[in-house]
């Protein structure tokens, strides 16, 4: 680790691209439930471009009927509270706690929410 001009960024080296993966994929990573925004760096990439606007935050969604349970209404959950980016595997302006779901049977639902291991920040 070395820190970039005083700048408030760190260049991390990885010796295993595995490595990489688990990092740039596994996060949310969080110091003193602080944000740690990461990003791949190129050789070519010049620090004055490097922007770091976004994160990914795992959500996990309650009181959900059986029958909504596809990634389909995952998308459109995950864009209710900002950009759907991917359902875990593993798993089947402001912070929304739940939403109200219609089939197009008429079946009707609400998904509540929690948030994983959300920043400090994202509080106020």
């Amino acid at each position: 680790m070395r820190e970039l001009k005083n700048l408030n960024l760190f260049s991390y080296t990885f010796f295993h691209e595995r490595d990489v993966i688990r990092v740039t994929d596994d996060g949310l990573w969080t110091f003193n439930q602080q944000i740690l925004l990461l990003k791949r760096m190129e050789p070519t990439d010049e620090l004055s471009n490097l922007e770091m606007y976004e994160m990914e935050i795992w959500v996990r969604v309650y009181k959900l009927l059986v029958g909504f349970m596809n990634e389909k209404v995952a998308n459109v959950i995950g864009n209710y509270l900002g950009s759907f980016v991917r359902v875990d595997p593993k798993t089947v302006g402001s912070i929304k706690k739940e939403m109200r779901l219609k089939r197009s049977g008429g079946s009707r639902g609400v998904a509540t929410f929690a948030y994983e291991r959300l920043p400090t920040f994202c509080f106020y």
